[in-house]
Protein backbone atom coordinates (compact mmCIF):
# COMPACT_ATOMS: atom_id res chain seq x y z
CA UNK A 1 0.00 0.00 0.00
CA UNK A 2 1.58 3.50 -1.04
CA UNK A 3 1.61 6.02 1.92
CA UNK A 4 -0.25 9.45 0.89
CA UNK A 5 1.83 12.29 0.12
CA UNK A 6 2.00 14.30 3.80
CA UNK A 7 2.18 16.98 1.51
CA UNK A 8 4.03 20.58 0.48
CA UNK A 9 4.22 21.62 4.19
CA UNK A 10 6.11 18.16 5.30
CA UNK A 11 10.01 18.52 5.81
CA UNK A 12 11.36 17.78 2.62
CA UNK A 13 12.44 13.73 3.58
CA UNK A 14 9.14 12.57 4.94
CA UNK A 15 7.64 14.13 1.59
CA UNK A 16 10.56 12.51 -0.37
CA UNK A 17 9.95 8.80 1.66
CA UNK A 18 6.25 9.32 1.07
CA UNK A 19 6.56 9.61 -2.92
CA UNK A 20 8.78 6.58 -3.21
CA UNK A 21 12.40 8.27 -2.73
CA UNK A 22 12.52 11.69 -4.92
CA UNK A 23 10.40 14.79 -4.72
CA UNK A 24 8.17 15.39 -8.06
CA UNK A 25 6.18 18.29 -8.61
CA UNK A 26 3.37 18.93 -11.73
CA UNK A 27 5.03 21.33 -14.39
CA UNK A 28 1.87 23.16 -15.04
CA UNK A 29 0.02 23.89 -11.50
CA UNK A 30 3.21 22.88 -9.54
CA UNK A 31 1.96 20.76 -6.59
CA UNK A 32 3.22 17.38 -5.94
CA UNK A 33 2.00 14.77 -7.80
CA UNK A 34 1.76 11.19 -6.17
CA UNK A 35 2.81 8.32 -7.69
CA UNK A 36 0.81 5.42 -9.71
CA UNK A 37 -0.69 2.98 -7.20
CA UNK A 38 -1.02 -0.37 -8.26
CA UNK A 39 -3.85 -3.04 -7.09
CA UNK A 40 -3.66 -6.40 -6.89
CA UNK A 41 -7.46 -7.20 -7.81
CA UNK A 42 -10.56 -4.26 -8.47
CA UNK A 43 -11.01 -2.02 -11.23
CA UNK A 44 -8.73 -0.61 -12.80
CA UNK A 45 -5.72 -2.72 -11.55
CA UNK A 46 -3.59 0.98 -11.32
CA UNK A 47 -4.29 4.26 -11.17
CA UNK A 48 -1.75 6.81 -12.91
CA UNK A 49 -0.37 9.45 -10.95
CA UNK A 50 1.52 11.61 -13.05
CA UNK A 51 3.05 11.33 -16.58
CA UNK A 52 6.73 12.29 -17.28
CA UNK A 53 8.94 12.75 -20.01
CA UNK A 54 12.52 13.66 -20.44
CA UNK A 55 12.91 16.55 -23.14
CA UNK A 56 15.65 19.36 -24.07
CA UNK A 57 17.21 20.82 -27.20
CA UNK A 58 18.71 18.09 -29.72
CA UNK A 59 21.78 18.24 -31.57
CA UNK A 60 22.33 16.07 -34.74
CA UNK A 61 25.40 14.34 -34.84
CA UNK A 62 26.98 12.04 -37.36
CA UNK A 63 30.02 9.23 -37.45
CA UNK A 64 31.04 6.54 -39.28
CA UNK A 65 29.85 3.20 -37.84
CA UNK A 66 32.59 1.48 -36.17
CA UNK A 67 33.97 -1.44 -38.30
CA UNK A 68 32.42 -0.01 -41.30
CA UNK A 69 33.85 2.94 -42.90
CA UNK A 70 31.06 3.34 -45.56
CA UNK A 71 28.47 3.62 -43.50
CA UNK A 72 27.37 6.90 -41.48
CA UNK A 73 25.55 6.74 -38.65
CA UNK A 74 23.26 9.87 -37.82
CA UNK A 75 21.70 10.55 -34.39
CA UNK A 76 20.32 13.45 -31.98
CA UNK A 77 22.33 13.98 -28.64
CA UNK A 78 19.98 15.62 -26.13
CA UNK A 79 21.28 19.01 -24.54
CA UNK A 80 19.79 20.53 -21.79
CA UNK A 81 17.69 18.05 -20.44
CA UNK A 82 14.65 18.65 -18.66
CA UNK A 83 11.63 17.01 -16.78
CA UNK A 84 8.08 17.63 -17.58
CA UNK A 85 5.63 16.42 -15.32
CA UNK A 86 2.02 16.66 -15.52
CA UNK A 87 -0.38 15.71 -13.08
CA UNK A 88 -3.89 13.75 -13.41
CA UNK A 89 -5.72 16.59 -13.43
CA UNK A 90 -3.62 19.27 -15.79
CA UNK A 91 -2.86 15.79 -18.02
CA UNK A 92 -6.67 16.40 -18.39
CA UNK A 93 -6.71 19.38 -20.26
CA UNK A 94 -6.30 18.52 -24.29
CA UNK A 95 -4.01 21.69 -24.78
CA UNK A 96 -1.64 19.87 -22.31
CA UNK A 97 -1.65 16.63 -23.75
CA UNK A 98 -0.97 18.25 -27.49
CA UNK A 99 1.96 20.61 -25.94
CA UNK A 100 3.51 16.60 -24.13
CA UNK A 101 3.07 14.86 -27.42
CA UNK A 102 4.72 18.00 -28.90
CA UNK A 103 7.71 17.94 -26.21
CA UNK A 104 7.84 14.02 -27.11
CA UNK A 105 8.25 13.75 -30.72
CA UNK A 106 9.53 16.57 -31.58
CA UNK A 107 12.51 15.60 -33.48
CA UNK A 108 13.73 18.05 -35.96
CA UNK A 109 13.44 17.59 -39.97
CA UNK A 110 17.21 17.19 -41.17
CA UNK A 111 17.40 19.32 -44.75
CA UNK A 112 18.70 16.81 -47.42
CA UNK A 113 21.85 19.24 -48.01
CA UNK A 114 22.77 18.62 -44.04
CA UNK A 115 22.10 14.60 -44.71
CA UNK A 116 25.97 13.20 -44.58
CA UNK A 117 26.63 10.84 -47.20
CA UNK A 118 29.07 7.62 -46.38
CA UNK A 119 32.48 7.66 -48.48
Amino acid sequence: MTKPDPGPAAPPAARAAAVGGYILDCSYCGKPVSPTVHRRSGAPPYEVGYYRLLTGDLQLLTMQKPGEETVIVEFFKLLNPRWVAACRNCFADDRIQRELADLFSGVPEIPDGERAEGK
